[in-house]
């Protein structure tokens, strides 16, 4: 199995997990915003992506994201160019499984806005950092790549 192949294996059981525990208008949303992201086809895509956590500037700095086949195989730090470690960044659908997990251990800490044209998510602000290591991802720019 392809680490492409086990993400959506991963993803797939925690929309479906998600999908039993979800209050109502998140678990819609989400449903929503999934299926137009599937919908799109996008395996080959780059995107703009920024984290606020407690982790050094290094891995803060925002970056721009190539990926192949649902794996990501290029970090970039935007600001220096600098080539980072590809579990640096995830693939789209890893910030949803993420959203998928915050909805069912912290829903009230989460606060996902998505794409309205290809449903992924463009920010993704959970948990709260002081107490519980929270944080805040950003999706932006994504294009298909060939």
């Amino acid at each position: 199995m392809t680490a492409s192949q086990r993400g959506s294996v991963r993803l797939c059981a925690a929309v479906m997990l998600a999908s039993c525990t979800m209050s109502t208008a998140p678990k819609r949303d989400f449903d929503s915003a999934y299926r137009l992201w599937r919908s799109s086809g996008l395996v080959n895509y780059t995107f703009k992506s920024t984290v606020l956590c407690f982790c050094g500037p290094e891995y803060t700095a925002p970056m721009t994201v190539t990926v192949r086949g649902g794996a990501v195989i290029s970090v970039v730090d935007r600001s220096t160019g600098a080539v980072r470690p590809l579990n640096y960044r995830q693939s789209v659908d890893s910030v949803f499984s993420a959203a998928a997990t915050e909805i069912m251990v912290r829903p009230d800490r989460l606060h996902v806005t998505y794409d309205v044209s290809l449903g992924y998510p463009r920010t993704l602000t959970y948990g709260t950092p002081e107490n519980d290591g929270g944080g805040y991802i950003s999706v932006d720019s994504v294009r298909a790549v060939p």
